[in-house]
């Protein structure tokens, strides 16, 4: 690893444990930090429900950020001012609080102008 951290979303991480390029190129060599959303998001998806171990193995491999006060105030604000789904906002949040880009396959986060991007298409 290349001790450079990068902050993915949810559907980024299912695209790692699926084994799809695109995500596999872009999170190649980097330190993997995910919100405990996604964490959550991937062990109740009940389309990986049988695949729990290799899953958690996975998660394992990234760094954890649970809900800070400050991530927890942000991302109120920006469900507010956004009306976005809760884990949206929780996951931008994180990315604000962590001065990271967000790394996402969801074009819908665009519209949330205090979060820095990388939408992968």
């Amino acid at each position: 690893m290349s001790g450079i951290k990068i902050f993915i979303d949810t559907n980024v991480l299912i695209g790692v444990y699926k084994g799809d390029s695109l995500a596999l190129n872009v999170t190649r060599g980097y330190e993997l930090v995910i919100s405990c959303i996604s964490e959550i998001e991937m062990l109740s998806k009940r389309t990986l429900r049988n695949e729990i171990k290799s899953i958690k193995e996975l998660i394992s491999e990234c760094e954890i950020i649970n809900l800070e006060s400050e991530i927890r105030e942000t991302a109120s604000e920006l469900r507010r001012k956004y009306s976005i789904k809760t884990p949206d906002a929780i996951i931008a949040a994180t990315s604000i609080y962590l001065s990271l880009p967000l790394i996402t396959m969801d074009k819908d986060f665009r519209k949330i102008q205090e979060a820095s991007l990388i939408i992968l298409q």
